[in-house]
């Protein structure tokens, strides 16, 4: 499933969640934009697509006999019928998936808080690692497979390792290990002769200090967050929509910065219309300065760094990356029965698609069904047709 996929059936299953008696539920679009991050606001056409690889992706559950013995298996789609009219989203999701949804001690919302939390390329980079977590310690990857990973290798100005070590590794990294179970460390090593990095290594290890994983217990953070900003300060569709169309610059962190600002100075006097204030604040990354915040609170606090602008090349690869995927698998399913087996014979002598399938627990040559039924190698499979095409492209 595509990130904008996962992203929105995660905040169906939430609404789910809440109440999870229910054949079919109703809620504001808006709202749904909200909670999955859906960047092209205004996009629907791309909104309904990701609705309908909801749709045609399932999930296996498996219910215990009340008598005991063999628990059954059942293949069950993530979602089932929806519909987006008057403003509003209304859909329905299958019993079984419902019945898992009632204890979050089962279903965590793990997924939900970290594909909302992380960066694309930093959730790209979890998903990666985390599937090779039981290693320990990876092999000497190539720092050119690597980079195809996140799709770095289609951005010019991130050729210079200088550039994707500060971009790519370091600060999504440092990410991975501030909000999520995994804790990654890396070294290098340099081509023989030369200065020049060629290879690097990951240690990977269990990290019970994640901020997602220390507060997982309260979901409804985004939500009371868009409560805040529509029942709080009044706050229109339209400017909903603004925010969410910015949403790489428009963090949680930023927005909370700026309500706290905008809270202090209605409180002092001076501010006569709270909500167009806060969407400035929010527009220009205003946050308390140390007088105000003393005054605020009694006392000086830790001054609250501002949220520096997201690097073009950053946006510009991140954005790309879910595209070449979609497009790499629509270009294999173009194919020839003969071409595809022959790509198939290319994709196997991958090393990265090699340790997915070992993590996967298949074997060493899966067949084109076993692939497709496993994100992570359907990932390594379009990425691969999608170079493959490039570089026939080039030639």
């Amino acid at each position: 499933m595509s990130l904008v996929a996962r992203r929105a059936i995660n905040a169906l299953w939430l609404t789910v969640s809440e109440n999870p008696d229910l054949e079919h539920y109703d809620i504001e679009l808006g709202y749904f934009k909200w909670l999955a991050k859906f960047e092209t606001s205004n996009n629907v056409a791309h909104l309904k697509k990701a609705l309908r690889e909801c749709q045609s992706s399932s999930v296996q559950v498996s219910v215990e006999r009340k008598g005991g013995g063999d628990p059954q298996w059942v293949s069950v789609p993530l979602l089932g019928s929806v519909g987006i009219a008057g403003g509003r989203v209304v859909f329905k999701v299958d019993e079984m998936i419902r019945r898992q949804l009632k204890d979050p001690k089962r279903y965590t919302y793990l997924s939900l808080r970290m594909s909302a939390a992380l960066s694309q390329y930093a959730y790209i980079l979890y998903e990666r690692l985390g599937a090779l977590r039981f290693m320990g310690t990876t092999n000497w990857l190539p720092i050119e497979e690597v980079r195809k990973w996140v799709n770095a290798d289609a951005v010019k100005s991130l050729t210079e390792y200088k550039q994707f070590k500060r971009l790519v590794l370091d600060k999504n990294i440092a990410q991975i290990n501030e909000l999520t179970d995994l804790y990654v460390e890396y070294e290098t090593k340099t081509a023989q002769g030369s200065r020049r990095v060629a290879a690097i290594r990951f240690k990977l290890r269990d990290n019970a200090e994640g901020k997602l994983v220390l507060d997982f217990a309260q979901p409804h953070e985004l939500k009371d967050l868009y409560e805040t900003l529509v029942k709080g300060f009044g706050l229109s569709t339209r400017q909903i929509n603004e925010i969410i169309s910015n949403r790489e610059v428009n963090t949680d962190e930023r927005i909370r910065a700026a309500i706290e600002l905008v809270r202090y100075r209605v409180k002092v006097g001076g501010v006569k219309s709270p909500g167009a204030y806060l969407m400035t604040a929010i527009k220009e990354g205003w946050a308390l300065s140390e007088m105000e915040r003393e005054a605020a609170f009694g006392s000086p606090a830790e001054a609250v760094p501002s949220k520096p602008m997201v690097p073009v090349a950053e946006i510009e690869f991140a954005r790309n990356l879910e595209r070449d995927i979609e497009e790499g698998l629509a270009i294999f399913a173009s194919m020839t029965d003969d071409e595809r087996l022959a790509v198939l014979d290319g994709l196997y002598k991958e090393t990265t698609f090699q340790m997915a399938a070992r993590r996967q627990k298949v074997k060493a040559r899966p067949d084109e069904a076993a692939i497709m039924a496993r994100k992570a190698l359907k990932v390594e499979l379009a990425q691969y047709v999608k170079r493959q095409a490039e570089e026939q492209k080039a030639a």
